[in-house]
């Protein structure tokens, strides 16, 4: 058996060895037991019944759970809470469109904001062609899709700009949108870009008429395979059937170059016959939702509203079936 050595220290029990402890990790432990010691010595028993607090609480030293309560994950983007509040003065709400690719987890998101009373607009796409009184073909009368959807999206702003003016409130006076023109754009890009422009005028007239702002959501790539991989096989075959023909697919390096079509929106384009459109930047901020319940806290943290960390209304039920 080797010598115990000044770092170690061994435990011996009916001749074999047990275990090691460093000593560092004694002193460590050692440290902890006379705190909690002295906290015990510093705090009466009394004072912390009679106060109706625990003796942690009562005692005169810090609490290690005041640090987690402080610390601070994610910071405010000044413009965009400058752009809420301003809007507000003007009785007019502030519109965050949710962008990205499929996937990203824009519904769940959706989802748990509007749980927490935040107005929300949810017309999804899939949803739309699936509603449409005539039958249109995606590929062939894509431009008539389009067009019928993005209206629909407008008319809705439209809708709730008025409601605003009237009188009504929103809470934090935001309202968040499913998609956007830029969603439009980004499906034409590569198959018409004199088209996909197009788009990107009708995104710069929205922002120019309502108080909005773009929030990208991105996240992990096999999270959003998973998600995928849900659409793709459990839903009727007709909508597994409207999605492929849509081009949904699960495949990481497809889904690795749809984010990637999604980030150029924040540089200067590839695409010449659109370049002039495209100097403004579109994305306002970047949001991870991996974690929807983290992107909730991210996102309303970015328009400088602080969130209570308290997640009891939302334990009753469960985010919608991807």
């Amino acid at each position: 058996m080797r010598a115990a050595t000044p770092h170690s220290s061994m435990l011996l029990r009916s001749g074999h060895l047990v275990g090691t402890r460093p000593l560092a990790c004694r002193e460590s432990c050692l440290s902890a037991r006379r705190w909690l010691a002295t906290a015990k010595k510093e705090t009466p028993t009394t004072t912390a019944k009679s106060s109706g607090t625990t003796p942690l609480e009562a005692s005169s030293l810090p609490d290690p759970r005041a640090f987690a309560q402080e610390k601070t994950f994610w910071s405010t983007q000044e413009p965009l809470k400058q752009k809420r509040l301003q809007a507000k003065e003007r009785s007019e709400p502030h519109f965050v469109f949710l962008e990205g690719p499929g996937g990203a987890g824009k519904k769940d998101l959706l989802w748990r904001l509007n749980k927490m009373g935040h107005e929300v607009i949810f017309h999804p796409y899939l949803s739309f062609l699936l509603d449409s009184p005539y039958p249109y073909s995606p590929k062939r009368d894509h431009d008539i899709l389009q067009v019928r959807w993005n209206n629909k999206i407008i008319t809705a702003l439209e809708n709730i700009a008025s409601l605003s003016k009237g009188g009504k409130s929103y809470k934090s006076n935001l309202v968040f949108v499913h998609r956007s023109p830029l969603s439009s754009y980004h499906y034409a890009r590569d198959r018409n870009p004199a088209e996909a422009a197009l788009y990107l005028t009708l995104m710069r007239q929205l922002t120019t008429a309502f108080s909005s702002s773009v929030v990208l959501c991105k996240a992990d790539p096999l999270r959003v395979q998973e998600r995928l991989g849900e659409r793709l096989m459990v839903p009727p075959e007709k909508e597994k059937a409207l999605r492929r023909e849509l081009g949904d697919s699960a495949d990481l390096e497809v889904i690795q170059r749809e984010m990637e079509a999604y980030e150029r929106l924040l540089a200067v384009p590839s695409s010449a016959s659109a370049q002039q459109h495209e100097q403004q930047r579109y994305i306002d901020a970047v949001v991870h939702t991996t974690s929807s319940k983290q992107a909730t806290a991210q996102i309303l943290k970015t328009y400088g509203v602080e969130m209570n960390w308290v997640w009891e209304d939302l334990k009753s039920t469960s985010p919608p079936a991807h």
